[in-house]
């Protein structure tokens, strides 16, 4: 009686434990799903993809931003589904070997290195054999498995043909000569946009007969690091925030194997050290054929692992689907049975399914809870990282937008006015030369006959041949100064990603044009004729005037002067449409790289809203309330 009154207290405490926790999960989810929904309208992702999607910078950011928000969105929706079991390690460990066991039946392709990278999730079958493909965008597409499979194997095939194209322009690019920088730019440049990356990041396949996956889905992940000869291209931060548990796979026969060690920090350091991880050690025949006992096994792991797992459970998942295969054929004769039990035993298969029981499936709810809200908080700082990253940059590079643009105006401004005082001074020492020398020809000038007066003020006194040649220089000298001044202020305007495999070539031939030049023909025709009279009023006009020297030097300024004003017209009508052709480069290479300029105040804004937006005290907030 005592006995039957405990087991039925025990399970009203499971009922009230299970419905605890279930508003637990349900709380948590309406938690992130509120958060999300609010930084969905601050965020206004549509308004930022139509005037940011083709910014070179914050395009593929502001993309990956709603893509982490779909994760998250995605990761809450998860909390109404079964406990996601992954199974990871670096490839040909034996990963998808072990998720067939744990499934008890052929589920996951062995010895096949996908070119998508995604996940492939092994879910119970319940009402159809369609298999789901999920995307990046959050949408989900129904196929058949031959349509699924085709789709695939053409994502593969896209992949594939990128794989080809970035190898032989890298190859071309290092054959070319570029430098070292260049180079790496290069390989930059080939890694954002020319390989392809499929939109696929997880394939849902219904299984029909498998025990543990009517509580459970298994999860076959792609490796830790995609690469095209040394150049990562994906990883495992792209979907391990998915995990509720997880499986770690090592190596039995090079258990020592530093790559390994290393992935494994890698992935760890960046996630923590969750208390949601079982290691595996794989290959137990393989290690027992080479003469290794199981605790020798365990003691190495230990040695090299020990501050990343508490335990280690060596099987060999080959054995263990091998027997399970052979268990399936039925009749058996007693011999076949008995090999087949004794080989599964030798698998010691059964230790890491009761362990499992034991660890990550006895406590499955809370454990889901607990790493959603871990990896939603992970997934959320990724998001808050970028939204960081992008107001930094956009602040900088707008400053120096700004500057470059106040300093082309300012820097423009003092040239231009240096070369106005080349001018006048030119101006002021032929003005002085011409007074001069007609200073010295006065009394001659006035006496001088009509005919000869026009001439010689011009021969002797103006000699505009050499007044022009010292314009000519001044402007040919104006026009190479102003030349490697434009060309410098436009190569530092524009705004480019890499900048040592495309410098900035400019290539501004400044000039100035002039056509119709005065030739100082008239600068004495106002103060000379013939006959008595005119003789007779020059007389008098010498009485009652200033001295002929000063007419014709008024006269000459008059005239160099106009020719000089039209020069700096010119100068001015010339550098102002340099000026504006500068600005728009700018605009157009900042608009290039950074989205329209005059779309940056409203953008801050919006970031500054979005930093002030915080998942922040999720954990706390749902543990102050719920005691997982």
């Amino acid at each position: 009686m005592y006995s039957n009154s405990a087991t039925k207290l025990e399970t009203l405490f499971s009922h009230v434990e299970d419905a605890y926790r279930e508003r637990a999960r349900q709380h948590t989810k309406q938690y992130i799903l509120a958060f999300v929904k609010n930084f969905e309208y601050l965020f206004q992702y549509t308004n930022l993809k139509y005037k940011y999607g083709d910014s070179k910078i914050f395009g593929p950011e502001i993309k990956s931003i709603q893509e982490n928000l779909v994760k998250i969105k995605s990761l809450a929706e998860e909390l109404d589904n079964k406990f996601m079991l992954f199974v990871m390690g670096s490839g040909k460990n034996g990963k998808s070997t072990l998720i067939n066991a744990l499934a008890g039946k052929q589920v996951a392709k062995e010895s096949i290195s996908p070119e998508t990278w995604k996940i492939d999730v092994f879910t119970n079958y319940e009402k159809s054999e369609s298999i789901k493909l999920k995307f990046k965008d959050g949408s989900e597409k129904i196929y058949s498995k031959e349509e699924a499979l085709e789709y695939l194997q053409n994502e593969d095939l896209k992949v594939r043909e990128s794989k080809k194209i970035i190898r032989a322009k890298r190859d071309e690019a290092r054959d070319s000569g570029l430098s070292i920088e260049a180079l790496e730019e290069k390989l930059q440049e080939l890694q954002k946009y020319y390989l392809y990356r499929s939109d696929v990041i997880e394939m849902v396949t219904p299984i029909k007969n498998s025990k543990l996956l009517e509580s459970y889905n298994l999860v076959d992940t792609p490796g830790l690091n995609q690469e095209i000869d040394g150049m990562v291209i994906s990883n495992a931060k792209e979907y391990y925030s998915k995990a509720d548990g997880i499986i770690w796979v090592l190596p039995g026969d090079r258990i020592a194997g530093a790559g390994d060690k290393k992935e494994i920090e890698r992935v760890l350091k960046e996630y923590g050290n969750p208390q949601n991880i079982i290691a595996v050690i794989n290959r137990l025949d393989n290690i027992i054929a080479n003469g290794q006992t199981v605790d020798g096994v365990i003691a190495d792991a230990k040695r090299f692992y020990g501050d990343i797992f508490n335990e280690f459970i060596p099987i060999s998942a080959r054995q263990a689907r091998h027997a399970q295969e052979v268990l399936k054929n039925k009749p058996l004769s007693d011999e076949a049975y008995k090999n087949a039990i004794s080989e599964y035993e030798a698998s010691r298969f059964d230790y890491l399914l009761n362990h499992l029981n034991r660890t990550l499936f006895s406590d499955a709810l809370a454990l889901q809870i607990n790493a959603k809200i871990k990896n939603t908080g992970l997934v959320y700082s990724d998001i808050e990282s970028k939204i960081h990253d992008i107001y930094e940059t956009l602040s900088e590079v707008n400053d120096k937008r700004l500057t470059l643009q106040k300093e082309l105006e300012e820097d423009t401004m003092n040239r231009f006015m240096r070369w106005v005082d080349k001018f006048t001074e030119f101006a002021k020492k032929e003005v002085s030369r011409v007074r001069m020398t007609s200073d010295l020809y006065n009394d001659e000038l006035w006496r001088m006959e009509p005919r000869k007066f026009n001439s010689f003020v011009k021969e002797h006194i103006v000699k505009p041949d050499e007044v022009l040649v010292g314009i000519q220089r001044i402007v040919n000298e104006l026009c190479l100064d102003f030349s490697e001044f434009l060309n410098y202020k436009n190569s530092i305007s524009l705004f480019v990603e890499f900048k040592h495999l495309y410098p900035v070539e400019s290539n501004i031939n400044f000039a100035v044009e002039y056509n119709e030049w005065d030739d100082f023909s008239n600068i004495a025709s106002n103060y000379t004729g013939g006959g008595i009279v005119d003789t007779f009023i020059r007389g008098v006009d010498r009485m009652f005037n200033e001295e002929k020297s000063k007419r014709i030097t008024d006269q000459f300024y008059q005239q160099l002067e106009k020719i000089i004003k039209n020069i700096i017209s010119e100068l001015g009508d010339k550098i102002d449409g340099y000026i504006t052709s500068i600005e728009c480069n700018m605009e157009n290479s900042f608009s290039e790289m950074y989205g329209s300029s005059v779309y940056v105040e409203e953008f801050k804004a919006i970031l500054i809203e979005l930093m002030n937006c915080k998942l922040g005290g999720n954990e706390r907030f749902i543990s102050s309330r719920f005691d997982l």
